[in-house]
């Protein structure tokens, strides 16, 4: 699973430890845990102007967003099994989900649909 992420110019990094996720600057020696993100935060990737951060919330089922400046994470989506995701410049987070294969799913919420489905007995990861 992915448990860091570098920001699209370079300047910071977003990881995970103790459930939660960090974010350094580049500029920075010590990292700050980002609140909100407390509760099984996994799997984080940065938006493509490095403004947000993406993450699944695993007791929670969701995949959301918050912004590197602070605040309340956002809900994007309802997700069960996701291994990893990517944010396009179209504002499109791809992501791979175990059982059902690579889906896609607006950044500014909504329900996931099957870009690639999964195939029987396959595990996508």
């Amino acid at each position: 699973r992915p448990v860091i992420a570098i920001s699209p110019d370079g300047q910071n990094i977003v990881y995970q430890a103790n459930r939660q996720l960090y974010l350094r600057s580049m500029a920075d020696v010590d990292a700050r845990p980002i609140e909100g993100t407390n509760l099984d935060a996994a799997d984080p990737f940065f938006s493509p102007d490095g403004k947000w951060i993406g993450f699944y919330a695993v007791t929670e089922r969701k995949l959301k967003k918050i912004a590197i400046t602070g605040g309340a994470a956002v809900t994007v989506s309802d997700v069960d099994f996701p291994f990893s995701a990517s944010w396009t410049v179209d504002d499109q987070i791809l992501l791979a989900d175990q059982q059902k294969g690579i889906l896609r799913v607006s950044a500014n919420g909504g329900k996931p649909e099957t870009v690639i489905a999964a195939k029987t007995d396959e595990v996508m990861n």
